[in-house]
């Protein structure tokens, strides 16, 4: 009497054809994330140059120091202060700048698709009076916001949204 079954072959095909679906999910997975965490990094930005344009409505200026936005505990505490694009930013000046924006409604957020990614609100930067420079992962294909400055070292194959290294996207915002 023979019985009906699946032989190995067949067995260890279903096994191959599983663990190749698995491995494309996975990765179309992973691609979704980090897309939603550049979207979201993108929105926080947006969301300081929406509360600097209230302060600037508000008082009739732009703040003229030069700052790290978001919680200060996630810059480095031993130099006293917070890296900012070769611009001078003392921690307190960061502070006091995060507390005005904070009076307006806006809430400190840190970004999450690049891990240490600093968000620094500068004065003078290139020529700009007022401007929010961001870096984002390389797979980041845009900037995502308007007022994006172009010119010296912003440029890259054409594109005026931002400048680009191995790792990287640079973005320099200006706040009208």
């Amino acid at each position: 009497m023979k019985t009906r079954g699946f032989t190995i072959v067949e067995l260890l095909i279903v096994i191959v054809v599983i663990g190749i679906l698995a491995a494309i999910t996975i990765v179309a997975y992973s691609n979704v994330q980090s897309n939603a965490r550049i979207a979201a990094d993108i929105a926080n930005v947006d969301s300081y140059v929406k509360g600097l344009e209230l302060i600037k409505v508000s008082t009739g200026s732009l703040p003229t120091v030069n700052g790290c936005l978001g919680p200060l505990s996630t810059y480095p505490a031993a130099t006293g202060n917070c890296p900012n694009g070769g611009q001078s930013a003392t921690n307190t000046d960061s502070a006091a700048l995060n507390a005005q924006l904070y009076s307006f409604g806006v809430k400190d957020v840190t970004l999450t698709a690049l891990p240490g990614a600093t968000i620094i609100y500068s004065y003078g930067f290139y020529g700009n009076p007022y401007t929010i420079i961001y870096t984002l992962p390389l797979a980041a294909q845009s900037c995502g916001l308007n007022n994006v400055l172009s010119g010296s070292g912003w440029t890259m194959n054409g594109d005026p949204y931002s400048f680009k290294n191995s790792n990287l996207t640079f973005c320099a915002v200006s706040i009208p």
